[in-house]
C-alpha cells in the first residue's frame, strides 16, 4: 500500500473544524455556498524566520526547485520507494488556459532561502447538479519532513491559498485527499493497477490513433457532450482541451478513434513514474474518456497496448466516471492497491454522489 506523506495526516486534526465543509454525517437538503466571505488583504502570519514566495513555474529555475520538493518529498511509498512526476507533468497539470501564478505559493526560510513547502491552485468552472461554480482546485500540498511537526505549515499554507483565492473571485475550493478527515467527501474511489504482460497487446479497434491540433473540436465537443451526464464535471473550453487532452511529452497522451473522417470516442492518460532506490518505473494513470460507439472496455485496452509499447510498466485508475466497472471486469486482472480517494469541496455545501457519478480526476 502506498503512503502519502505530504505535509497533513489524519482525522483527529483540528485544522479541518474551522474550514467550512460538510461536516461528517451531515444531511445535505440543499446545495450552495456555505457562507459569503470577504477578502483579507493581509497575508497569513508566519512563524518568525520564515517568508512567502510564489513561484513563476514559466521560469525554470522554480521549475525545477518545486519539481525536485515534490519528487523527493510528496508521495513516499516506503522507505524505497516513492511516485514523482516529470517537470512537464507539474506544467501540464498547473499550468491550464487561465492559470493564475499567484497561487503557486510557498514558504522558505528566511536565512538559508531552503523551501520549506509547496502548495498549488488552479481555477476551474465546476458544474455541480447543472450549477456551474467557479473552484479553486488545491493540489501539491508538499511541506520538507523536517518542517512538519512544530510549525503547522500545513494549515497555514491550505489558508494562505485560500485567501489568495478570495482575491480573485474563488470562494469555493476542491481537494482530494487519501486518508480520512473530519469532513464529509462529496465522493470517494478506489485506486486500481494492472501489470502491463510482455508480448500480450496488439491494436484490436479499428481506426484508433494518437490525437492531433485538428481533432480539438470534435474532442471538445464529445468531452462536452458526454460529461453532461455527469452530476460533478469542469467545463473546458477549446482552449482547456488543447491543453489538457493534446498530447504532450512526458505529461499526457490521448487516444481517439477516427471512423469516416468523425471522431467518435477519445480517452486520455497521464505520464506518472516511480522511483524505487536509483532506478524509475514509468506507469499511465487513466483519465478523461467519451465512448460513444467503442466500449470503455476497448477504449481501455487500447491504452494497455499504447502504453506497453511505451515502456510503461503498469496502469493506474480511480474507480470515476465507470472505470471501477473495469476494475471490477475479472478478465482485465486490475488489483485494488489498498486506498482509497476521498474528494471534499470547501465553503460549499453537496449532496453525496456515487464515484461514477463524477468526471473529475484529482491526484
Amino acid at each position: 500500500m502506498r503512503k502519502f506523506v505530504s505535509g497533513i495526516s489524519h482525522t483527529k486534526n483540528p485544522y479541518w473544524n474551522h474550514l467550512n465543509m460538510t461536516r461528517l454525517g451531515e444531511n445535505v437538503h440543499e446545495e450552495g455556498i456555505i457562507k459569503a466571505l470577504s477578502y483579507d488583504p493581509h497575508p497569513t502570519t508566519l512563524p518568525l524566520g520564515f517568508q512567502w514566495t510564489t513561484y513563476d513555474l514559466l521560469n525554470p529555475l522554480h521549475l525545477h526547485q518545486v519539481t525536485t520538493l515534490l519528487e523527493n518529498h510528496y508521495i513516499q511509498l516506503d522507505e524505497h520507494a516513492k511516485s514523482s512526476m516529470t517537470k512537464e507533468l507539474l506544467s501540464y497539470k498547473l499550468l491550464k488556459p487561465g492559470y493564475i501564478t499567484d497561487l503557486f505559493l510557498g514558504i522558505k526560510d528566511s536565512n538559508t532561502k531552503e523551501i520549506v513547502g509547496f502548495y498549488s491552485g488552479v481555477p476551474h468552472q465546476m458544474i455541480i447538479n447543472g450549477k456551474e461554480i467557479r473552484v479553486c482546485e488545491h493540489s501539491n500540498l508538499c511541506i520538507a519532513p523536517k518542517w512538519r511537526k512544530n510549525y503547522q505549515f500545513a494549515k497555514i499554507m491550505s489558508n494562505e491559498l485560500i485567501r489568495r483565492s478570495l482575491a480573485h473571485n474563488i470562494m469555493v475550493d476542491i481537494m482530494s485527499y487519501v486518508f480520512p478527515i473530519s469532513q464529509q467527501p462529496f465522493t470517494e474511489s478506489n485506486n486500481y493497477e494492472i501489470l502491463l504482460k510482455p508480448n500480450l497487446y496488439r491494436k484490436q479497434v479499428h481506426g484508433i490513433r494518437e490525437m492531433k491540433e485538428s481533432d480539438i473540436p470534435q474532442v471538445h465537443y464529445l468531452y462536452s457532450t458526454n460529461t453532461k451526464k455527469y452530476k460533478a464535471y469542469y467545463a473546458y473550453s477549446m482552449k482547456d482541451i488543447r491543453h489538457f487532452m493534446l498530447p504532450k511529452e512526458n505529461a499526457v497522451q490521448t487516444l481517439v478513434v477516427e471512423k469516416n473522417g468523425r471522431i467518435t470516442d477519445f480517452i486520455s492518460y497521464t505520464y506518472w513514474k516511480y522511483i524505487i532506490d536509483n532506478s524509475s518505473i514509468r506507469y499511465a494513470e487513466l483519465d478523461s474518456y467519451a465512448a460513444t460507439e467503442t466500449t470503455l472496455k476497448e477504449l481501455v485496452f487500447e491504452v494497455m497496448v499504447d502504453a506497453y509499447r511505451k515502456g510503461f510498466k503498469f496502469v493506474s485508475l480511480q474507480g470515476l466516471m465507470g472505470y471501477e466497472s473495469l476494475a471490477n471486469d475479472p478478465s482485465l486482472e486490475f488489483k485494488n492497491v489498498g486506498y482509497c480517494f476521498s474528494y471534499y469541496l470547501v465553503n460549499y455545501r453537496m449532496k453525496s454522489i456515487k464515484p461514477n457519478e463524477t468526471s473529475i480526476v484529482l491526484t
